[in-house]
């Protein structure tokens, strides 16, 4: 249902996680059984541990009762509260930091050398050795390399191999903070230091690329852009602000007089090989040597090719011969060309693209179980109860991301989405347990809710419990996929916490408010069954 990379993550984890839940319903209706009948005795005494915990939980559900009896007495208080907590939702889902992915101590940094338009790579390979011994400052240092030209002859990209984490005191995020203010002292061009991307596929570079488009010319698009980089300096959120707009380096509009062309018998073919050789675009074959294959490209020395005036000693041959200078038919003029708009790139633009595709993944989820539940129930209303709990569990799941402790990602908005099945197991648990009460001894709905929020207490609770232990490893995950794994772990965890309270206290009183009367309807179908047997006695 979702496509790119969100998709094939969601799918990964989807499938994941129903093959799990396939295999335990299957353990749990054959092989526990068996495994009960063989290792529980009935006559077999509580140990000292199993008492202790009965005890326990018969004074929880004591105090329980007592609560929850309070709270059905002043339903509306509830009511409120988790309309409050509703209301709060979408701020705070806004509040917390968004990006693709948490960034990951991959042991690696990387470098972009960025030098002004006009050098050429003799200028960029001075700074190498620079660069390098910057590296080497750096006491996780373990190797380096460094690649000039890499994206042009004025560009280039270096990276660091750090030290194993359990090697090293700092992370990486903190190692490319004092490198990034070390490669600031060199003077001459600029150097950017940035991580490993933290998804496969990711176009890499710094992660937040801004595309600036306008219908004007370039320098109102130029001090347009200054403005960008003048408030993003003063955000205090970016280390590096930089872009690729130098606007040093005039643009060459090259025009043919057609007709003057024409009229001199010379084809619009000749015209542009003659100037592929001026700018080294020529490609004539290609020749092998020592098993590898080059390309053969004509160009005109570099010393005859730097001015204009290069047009008046480039020649180009007409129908009859004749050799013509360039210059007769080519003009060359530095002219600013228009038409610009606004986009995102990098990582940034994936998000944009990718990372927003919770909202469609959450609902498909809640309409898709809510379905299946009001096909199990055969209503309308009890689904609604239980899922009533999903967005007031969410809320706590989005605590913790609103106070800085993660950020919304692709990891969370996963932990988000698995978080509704999760919770939805306890209201399931309550409301079908109250239903059958009310058929079976005839209760209302308080009593039943009541009765049934009380005995399914301890399930719930042990659900609770056994889902939270299991995640705190990634609680305090280390190493690689540490940031994602905490990311996933801490929404699925304050997620069932809060959502398991509501579940015990706002659960009861929605259902007290708004399920059917199934004490009703039983006595009714009793009715209708005695009404047919006596009509059909003689």
């Amino acid at each position: 249902m979702m496509g790119g990379l969100t998709g094939a993550l969601f799918r990964e984890f989807a499938l994941t996680l129903a093959g799990a839940v396939v295999v335990s319903g299957v353990v749990a209706l054959t092989l526990s059984p068996v495994m009960s009948s063989f290792l529980l005795d009935a006559r077999q005494s509580e140990g000292r541990m199993a008492h202790a915990a009965n005890r326990f939980f018969d004074w929880l559900a004591e105090r329980y009762a007592h609560v929850l009896g309070f709270s059905l007495k002043h339903r509306w208080i509830s009511v409120g509260f988790a309309l409050l907590v509703l209301v709060s939702l979408p701020l705070l889902y806004a509040l917390p930091q968004r990006e693709l992915a948490p960034t990951e101590d991959q042991a690696g940094l990387l470098t972009a050398i960025k030098a002004p338009q006009h050098a050429n790579l003799a200028y960029v390979e001075r700074f190498a050795d620079k660069l390098d011994a910057v590296y080497r400052t750096l006491p996780e240092t373990v190797s380096t390399w460094i690649i000039n030209g890499s994206d042009g002859i004025a560009s280039g990209i270096g990276g660091i191999n750090l030290q194993p984490w359990n090697e090293r005191e700092r992370n990486a995020s903190q190692i490319q903070l004092d490198l990034q203010a070390a490669v600031n002292d060199v003077e001459g061009t600029s150097i950017f230091a940035f991580q490993l991307p933290a998804l496969p596929g990711s176009t890499g570079g710094l992660p937040v690329q801004m595309v600036l488009r306008s219908s004007q010319d370039y320098r109102v698009l130029f001090d347009t852009m200054e403005q960008v980089k003048a408030k993003a300096r003063q955000s205090g959120l970016f280390a590096v602000v930089d872009s690729d707009l130098d606007y040093n380096n005039p643009v060459v509009q090259v025009r043919v007089d057609r007709a003057k062309a024409n009229s001199m018998g010379i084809r619009m073919q000749d015209i542009g090989e003659s100037l592929a050789v001026l700018v080294g675009e020529n490609y004539l074959n290609r020749f092998g040597l020592d098993g590898r294959s080059y390309d053969v490209i004509a160009q005109s020395p570099r010393d005859q090719r730097l001015t204009p005036q290069a047009l008046t000693r480039q020649y180009v041959r007409s129908e009859e011969g004749r050799l013509v200078p360039l210059s007769t038919v080519v003009q060359v003029a530095a002219e600013l060309p228009a038409g610009f708009s606004i986009d995102w790139q990098s990582d940034a633009r994936q998000y944009q693209q990718e990372g927003n595709a919770l909202m469609l993944a959450f609902l498909a989820a809640v309409v898709v179980i809510y379905l299946v539940l009001a096909a199990q129930y055969e209503s309308l209303v009890d689904p609604l109860i239980i899922l009533i709990t999903v967005p007031l569990s969410i809320s706590g799941a989005l605590l913790p991301l609103a106070l800085g402790v993660a950020t919304v990602n692709i990891y969370t908005q996963i932990g988000l989405v698995t978080l509704i099945g999760l919770i939805s197991k306890h209201g399931i648990l309550m409301v079908e347990f109250a239903n059958t009460l009310q058929a079976e001894q005839h209760l209302d709905r308080r009593t039943a809710i009541g009765k049934a929020a009380q005995i399914r207490l301890r399930p719930i609770l042990m659900t609770t419990a056994a889902m939270v232990v299991g995640l705190i490893p990634l609680l305090f995950a280390s190493g690689a996929g540490a940031a994602s794994r905490f990311g996933l772990g801490v929404v699925i965890v304050t997620g069932m916490l809060v959502g398991t309270l509501f579940t015990l206290f706002v659960l009861p009183t929605i259902y007290s408010l708004l399920a059917r009367d199934h004490a009703s309807t039983a006595r009714s179908a009793r009715a209708r069954s005695l009404a047919e047997t006596l009509e059909s006695q003689p």
